[in-house]
């Protein structure tokens, strides 16, 4: 109810999870795990004041600190509720593979394939979708972002290859099994008004 855009990310996110996931190759309980992790990535969100979360430009620098602060925020939330796998999951969303990602800086050799796969989903979901100061990227930009930290060793390269050499089927099916989901949220949002 706070915000349509992180829902639909999150939706999104674990969508996209879950046909990467299966076209490289891991099996159901990895893929479980993947959109379990996927599916809890910004859970923090619910602590970061709406006025941050939904702003319509660019943040501060202290901005972005409060917005950060998300991941620690799913951290605390999910305590031990969830196995550590999916937790890592979770959590390590926004670490880059040569250690410049938040909130621990770790690099390559910390992250798994599952916690790969879902950091490039999240900037995938976060690329084609809208957002409270950005409209959908096309699929020429998003593929362009996607290499461009792929060749810089931010993102793993084997996953976003697979990713644009997949990019319209994954996306046909992203949408296809978004829709019913957005489709209940959007009627919660409308009875919830009413």
């Amino acid at each position: 109810f706070r915000s349509r855009h992180t829902v639909t990310h999150t939706i999104t996110t674990t969508t996209i999870s879950a046909e990467l996931a299966k076209r490289m190759g891991m099996n159901e309980e990895e893929c479980n795990q993947i959109i379990c992790g996927s599916m809890l990535h910004d859970l923090g969100k619910i602590g970061i004041p709406v006025e941050i979360l939904e702003y319509p430009g660019k943040l501060s620098p202290q901005a972005m600190n409060v917005m950060r602060n998300h991941v620690n925020l799913t951290e605390y939330i999910l305590g031990n509720s969830v196995s550590g796998t999916v937790k890592n999951i979770a959590l390590r969303h926004h670490e880059k593979l040569d250690g410049s990602g938040y909130p621990r800086g770790l690099n390559a050799e910390s992250l798994d394939m599952p916690q790969r796969i879902v950091a490039v989903a999240d900037i995938i979901s976060a690329l084609t979708g809208t957002r409270s100061y950005k409209d959908a990227f096309s699929k020429e930009k998003t593929v362009s972002i996607l290499e461009d930290m792929a060749e810089k060793g931010l993102i793993d390269s084997v996953i976003v290859s697979m990713f644009v050499e997949n990019y319209d089927t994954i996306m046909g099916a992203v949408r296809q099994r978004s829709q019913p989901i957005l489709d209940k949220y959007h009627e919660m949002q409308r009875q919830y008004q009413v």
